[in-house]
């Protein structure tokens, strides 16, 4: 029951997010739909990935993500709005590639997502992360630091230097 409350939240919060043409608009409804989310962790029994969605995602990465806007710049016209030739293609592909991993979670062909007896705990998601997902795990720190960097080099640019 409290999941069909917050799932149109989670979708509005995501649409709201991808149409703002605002950029710190756009990283509150980041924000709001990374509330949904730990919610729909705490319903589903997952009070640990609920804590940790709130204080890394919703509190850390958002403020990360606040602080890079705020250092480029929100000022200046975005020369980036034009259209890609290839944009629109492949943004109807990413769309079919969901639906269709959507349609096969709802129909439950999926397959598991977390294996036998990892529905949460700490020492069994620690022992997922730094074993089997551990390649994954230090590939996000990199592209963060990269992200990182990336931000600090526009800014760098911007100011002259």
């Amino acid at each position: 029951m409290i999941f069909w409350f917050l799932a149109p939240l989670a979708l509005g919060s995501a649409l709201a997010l991808l149409v703002s043409r605002h950029p710190v608009r756009a990283a509150m409804a980041f924000a709001a739909n990374l509330g949904v989310l730990a919610l729909l962790y705490l319903v589903l029994g997952a009070e640990l990935l609920a804590l940790v969605q709130i204080i890394v995602y919703a509190g850390a990465v958002v403020v990360l993500f606040l602080f890079v806007i705020m250092a480029i710049g929100t000022d200046r016209p975005e020369p980036f709005l034009e259209t890609l030739k290839a944009q629109r293609p492949l943004a109807a592909g990413v769309l079919l590639l969901l639906a269709v991993g959507l349609g096969l979670a709802v129909l439950g062909l999926g397959g598991q997502v977390f294996p036998e007896g990892a529905a949460g705990s700490v020492r069994e998601l620690g022992s997922l992360i730094f074993s089997t997902y551990l390649l994954p795990f230090e590939a996000t720190s990199v592209v963060f630091l990269a992200a990182a960097v990336a931000a600090l080099s526009l800014s760098g640019k911007r100011r002259g230097g």
